[in-house]
């Protein structure tokens, strides 16, 4: 049965979870054994359907977060009658940290946003993994599909001052749609001590991991702008403009 078409004004960057099954065994919270009701955070969901996507699926605590109050404003119009969602907006990379409100999330899904921020440098691109790793609960899962198959976003997930007890790579490739990987990273659950209270590991600083990820050595393998990769992002370009003057109009 063909995936139902996406609503006017969205659009989604490294593939949707609709229409692209090969997404599923990362990006669906069954896929880490969670349960159906585990807090989702969608990180950087711009017009994305991840999160609808992802009630439609039964998983109805799915938080949207994202640094363009219009995208934020148009998902709370278009997910109205989906009790569960919530969308704030918000700068994934502030120096102070995300809101103390969003609380803790079994599951943090990025597609697309951590390949953005490299682009802007390492800080804005650390700072967004740190916070998002300490919006994570004990035994947390980060997901992360990126188009670098080599080490250029992987170096900012591998540091160990993130304390990730694995960072397990999976190479993707859709014909005419996607070529990357996926990265998941997985924290420890809670360690109980005899008295069956937990224990808390003190966690690196911000400056430590910093110097981590400096200090990092990968190769930047991935051409992005090859003159196949250069004609399929005029597409996707062409294709979200057209998406966003339809809102628009």
């Amino acid at each position: 049965m063909a995936p139902d078409a996406p609503p006017s004004g969205t659009f989604d960057w490294h593939l949707s979870l609709r229409a692209h099954p090969q997404l599923r065994p990362w990006l669906l919270p069954s896929a880490h054994k969670l349960p159906f009701e585990a807090r989702v955070l969608n990180v950087g969901c711009g017009d994305s359907t991840l999160s609808e996507d992802l009630w439609d699926a039964g998983y109805a605590q799915v938080t949207g977060v994202d640094i363009e109050e219009r995208c934020i404003a148009a998902a709370r119009a278009r997910t109205a009658d989906k009790p569960g969602l919530q969308w704030h907006t918000l700068d994934l990379a502030a120096s102070t940290g995300l809101p103390a409100e969003l609380g803790s999330f079994a599951l943090a899904l990025d597609k697309g946003t951590l390949d953005a921020l490299v682009c802007a440098g390492d800080e804005a691109a650390c700072r967004a993994v740190w916070n998002v790793r300490h919006a994570l609960r004990p035994g947390g899962v980060l997901v992360v599909v990126t188009l670098h198959r080599d080490g250029k976003v992987a170096r900012f997930l591998n540091a160990h001052a993130l304390g990730f007890t694995r960072v397990d790579a999976h190479l993707l490739s859709v014909p005419s749609a996607f070529d990357g990987q996926v990265l998941v990273c997985a924290l420890a659950g809670d360690i109980l001590n005899s008295d069956g209270n937990t224990i808390s590991s003190p966690l690196a600083s911000y400056a430590e991991y910093r110097a981590e990820v400096a200090g990092a050595e990968y190769e930047d393998l991935t051409q992005l702008l090859t003159l196949q990769r250069e004609v399929e992002l005029r597409m996707l370009f062409a294709l979200r403009a057209a998406s966003l003057a339809e809102v628009g109009g």
